[in-house]
């Protein structure tokens, strides 16, 4: 297997760029997801990998072969498409076997197509049509065509968007177990940060044809670099309050019952800088401090319970692990678990580096003020 290398690839349509100086390494055998919303490039970015759009600057690399000239069927690539993209008068093992025949490959390698249809839980339907099949059998398929090809690279656009939400999860496992089997290098295109965070070694995020961030989920969760990123990635997602710095921490100047409250967060930034304090769902301590939150609804999840509300007049969540009662409108106090509290300029909306002052971070899991169902 080779690495893969993008080194600043740019492109243009009629004079509008799409993608701006993308450069990324892919180590072989890596699982990489490439996230972000519709229009950020990350499928146009597959497509370049392909062979399907032209370069307008910049190379890919496989090892020593360089990309840019090579038609997609010297590349070496197996690609997974959104819209299965089968044949519908054609059978399942024909549908699999397809790009074997137009290659004119040996007989014998037919057997391909019998492994990857057990290896994919579709030998009992290797005689029926497409149309015959569910949505998640025909995305089998689809992978089943890709896993004969042998290929260097697995490119994957957005092959579960079409599914409902149980089958996607379903998909989700059988591609992660493909790939934990077959150790190839796969390139993994989504707007769903659930699948990149679950699927992925590694995770590129970006926005408006550039890359944000990357890094693996966890790391890229915990420690986002801008706003963007940070309010990406986590289900629910990450709530955004308005704080002023100052000497001793920051200041939150406009609460719901009209008094200022200070934070002991210490904020590497001068003294009387706005910034934007990111917290996560997990983060909001409640019963143990001195912020209003005002709760507008209650999602029951059945294990957890997710409060909406608002905090300084931002929409805010809170995550609790439990099932709680609380009626819209009412207020409660909160605190900050500042482990999970990012501050970010409010202009820039680049993180900076924060850290509870000592001794006086609220537990994490304090018990809750609020009655359990």
């Amino acid at each position: 297997m080779e690495q893969l290398k993008l080194s600043g690839i740019t492109k243009r349509y009629q004079g509008t760029t799409v993608l701006h100086d993308i450069n990324l390494d892919i180590q072989a055998g890596e699982f990489l997801v490439l996230v972000g919303p519709s229009g950020c490039g990350k499928s146009t970015l597959l497509k370049m990998i392909a062979g399907l759009e032209d370069i307008t600057e910049g190379e890919i690399r496989a090892g020593h072969r360089l990309f840019n000239r090579l038609p997609p069927q010297q590349r070496n690539i197996a690609m997974v498409f959104q819209s299965y993209a089968l044949y519908p008068h054609l059978s399942i093992y024909e549908n699999i076997a397809f790009g074997m025949k137009v290659r004119k490959e040996p007989a014998a390698s037919f057997q391909k197509v019998e492994k990857a249809a057990a290896m994919l839980n579709l030998t009992d339907y290797l005689e029926r049509l497409p149309g015959q099949l569910s949505g998640g059998q025909r995305q089998r398929v689809a992978m089943g065509r890709a896993l004969v090809r042998d290929a260097d690279f697995f490119l994957f656009d957005e092959p579960l968007s079409n599914l409902d939400a149980k089958l996607r999860v379903q998909m989700r496992g059988e591609i992660k177990a493909l790939h934990n089997q077959q150790k190839k290098t796969t390139i993994y295109v989504t707007h769903d940060q659930v699948e990149a965070m679950t699927l992925a070694d590694r995770v590129v995020i970006m926005n408006r044809g550039r890359i944000e961030q990357t890094g693996k989920p966890l790391d890229l969760y915990d420690q986002p670099d801008t706003m963007f990123v940070a309010g990406f990635l986590g289900s629910p997602s990450i709530s955004f309050i308005p704080a002023v710095t100052s000497r001793n921490g920051v200041t939150i100047t406009s609460c719901e019952d009209g008094q200022p409250v200070h934070l002991p967060l210490k904020v590497e930034a001068d003294q009387g800088k706005d910034v934007m304090l990111g917290v996560r769902p997990e983060g909001f301590v409640i019963g143990k401090g001195n912020l209003p939150f005002v709760v507008n609804y209650v999602e029951l999840m059945g294990a957890e319970s997710n409060i909406y509300g608002t905090l300084s007049g931002y929409p805010c969540t809170i995550a609790r692990f439990e099932r709680v009662s609380l009626q819209p409108g009412e207020v409660i106090r909160v605190g900050l678990d500042y482990s999970k509290v990012h501050a970010f300029d409010k202009n820039s909306e680049v993180r900076l580096n924060s850290s509870a002052l000592p001794d006086r971070t609220p537990a994490a899991e304090p018990v809750a003020i609020m009655s359990v169902l």
